[in-house]
């Protein structure tokens, strides 16, 4: 924009994706920056992609730029890091139980409304979490395990959901035991 004030609107012919961005306005002279949302229509593999996006003056349509946009689509898998804390929680069937989750995610993005389900063979539980991005947080789960569950290592599912479609799946073990060490266990007593 070199001489006169502008705004700025954002075209874009593709089925794949969806773009979401406000009008820039600019003053003579002046450059600026927008945040512009593409959003994937329909699930994508991990990859890398791309869009042409037109930036087209208000003023004078003849006015525009072709931009060439990258998209590199990665797993759910490398966004969030998952494990127990402890590694390997000792719940006593006895009593009511926790498990910690610690959650980190890698990118500087918010996750809103992920439902995080952990299942195994006699349990389920879930929250509804907004996970902030570059940060790792633990959550805690209520567990009532059955009285007569069998002692051992037990494997369970991790599952996030969002719009009840999984996005990552993981297994990890917890101890049932009732003698020893139950270090991830709470208890009303």
């Amino acid at each position: 924009n070199q001489r006169i004030s502008d705004s700025f609107d954002f075209e874009y012919f593709d089925i794949y994706w969806r773009v979401e961005a406000e009008p820039i306005a600019l003053s003579p002279g002046q450059s600026g920056s927008t945040l512009i949302k593409i959003i994937p229509v329909g699930p994508k593999d991990p990859g890398r992609y791309g869009l042409a996006l037109d930036v087209i003056s208000q003023k004078n349509p003849s006015l525009s730029s072709e931009d060439n946009v990258i998209i590199n689509v990665v797993p759910y898998a490398d966004i969030f890091a998952l494990q127990f804390d402890p590694p390997l929680p000792q719940l006593d069937p006895r009593k009511p139980g926790v498990l910690r989750l610690q959650i980190e995610n890698k990118l500087d993005l918010d996750f809103e409304t992920i439902k995080v389900n952990i299942k195994g063979e006699s349990f389920e539980t879930e929250k509804t979490l907004n996970i902030l991005g570059g940060k790792t947080t633990t959550e805690e789960f209520q567990v009532d395990l059955p009285r007569k569950m069998e002692e051992g290592d037990a494997e369970v599912t991790i599952t996030f959901l969002y719009n009840n479609e999984p996005l990552l799946e993981k297994k990890e073990l917890i101890r049932v035991s009732t003698i020893g060490d139950t270090r991830g266990q709470e208890s009303e007593e």
